[in-house]
């Protein structure tokens, strides 16, 4: 190392020119040249990092209410823009580029959220444009996500605004290590679009979460019971946007009915499985339960029944949304009993069982999210 400092010495400051000769001033001009170099690469530099500004448009529609604030989106693509090829303008500042960002609600089972981004260019034009949803109202991880797929974007689309890049030039001389003449390398210039497809299609898709559905409602039941019951359902279960799976408990209360001088009581109970189907207010769905029935016979000859009972079916009917997560349901069940019970009052047949049992009923439905991952 020594040797090689004091070779460089020599070659620079040396070859008898003394120490008021040239080499002074060869000295001099090096570092002139060096600081202009470090001055230009500074400002290139100090230009790129603060990049083009933008102007942002806010605007959110009827529905979208629990979507943020203009301050809150503002702060937010600042946040997620940061440093590089975009920053959005300050207030009262005009930006070589307007970012629109439109939020709206979508109707539907589950109420979804949509955002609509723009970047327009110099007369309004359209450089680049992306539509993202989010289930459920999490407006704010949209906004997010939003922010963040311009800031993907804008390096690609600034530069195409601003005019083709200069090709990086090829290096064509060969690289000699140790006496090895190896290829000459050949530096060729990605098309960031190309990589971030590539990307996109290598990243790995994770099945959306469901929500939490839950439902509280009652019916008018025939052919369940000697008289017509009212039977209570609580449900709850995964919902996506167009299926459901719900697990329904059952209960009716205590009807009477009189045989001559005796009565009968019969108390019910039960749960139901319940796949469903549902799209623009109607929904269609698989129907199994099992329960039983509890009849006390008072009289002349009393006695106590328990009967247990599965019945198969379907059930069929239509929703209306009240806002994104609450609803009123009115549907009808129609089951089929497998075994049907049959119960004597006084030794005689007092009541069976209906093959085919029939219920009308409403319920208050509310769809929840889950937590996201």
């Amino acid at each position: 190392m020594r040797r090689w400092v004091g070779s460089l010495s020599g070659q620079r400051f040396g070859g008898g020119s003394g120490a008021h000769g040239p080499s002074r001033w060869a000295a001099l001009g090096g570092l002139a040249g060096f600081a202009g170099v470090l001055v230009t690469s500074t400002a290139v530099a100090e230009e790129a990092t603060q990049g083009v500004r933008a102007t942002l448009e806010y605007q959110r529609e009827a529905g979208a209410e629990i979507c943020p604030g203009e301050e809150a989106v503002q702060s937010a693509f600042s946040h997620h823009l940061g440093r590089g090829a975009l920053v959005l303008a300050g207030q009262g500042e005009d930006g070589a580029f307007r970012v629109v960002l439109q939020m709206k609600a979508r109707g539907g089972d589950l109420q979804e959220i949509e955002g609509h981004i723009e970047l327009l260019g110099a007369g309004g034009k359209r450089l680049w444009s992306n539509d993202l949803r989010a289930v459920y109202e999490d407006c704010a991880t949209l906004v997010a996500s939003l922010a963040l797929s311009l800031r993907i974007a804008a390096d690609s689309v600034t530069r195409e605004a601003k005019g083709p890049p200069v090709a990086a030039p090829a290096v064509n001389e060969p690289i000699v290590i140790r006496g090895v003449s190896l290829p000459p390398v050949v530096f060729v210039p990605v098309d960031p679009d190309t990589y971030l497809a590539m990307v996109r299609d290598q990243w790995p898709r994770l099945p959306s979460l469901p929500a939490f559905h839950v439902q509280a409602g009652a019916a008018v039941v025939f052919g369940a019971a000697p008289k017509v019951p009212v039977r209570l359902t609580l449900a709850a279960g995964p919902m996506w946007p167009n299926i459901s799976l719900l697990v329904e408990a059952r209960f009716s209360p205590t009807v009477t009915a009189h045989y001559g001088g005796s009565s009968l009581r019969v108390t019910q109970w039960g749960g139901a499985l319940l796949p469903c189907a549902h799209t623009r207010g109607l929904f269609a769905c698989g129907l199994v339960s099992m329960g039983g029935f509890l009849g006390v016979i008072t009289g002349e000859f009393p006695d106590t029944i328990v009967h247990v009972h599965t019945t198969c079916g379907t059930r069929v009917g239509g929703y209306l949304a009240l806002n994104s997560r609450f609803s009123i349901l009115a549907y009808l069940d129609v089951e089929a009993n497998l075994v049907n019970a049959r119960v004597h009052v006084n030794n005689v047949s007092g009541w069976e069982e209906s093959t085919v049992q029939v219920a009308l009923g409403l319920a208050a439905a509310g769809a929840f999210p889950s937590i996201q991952q």
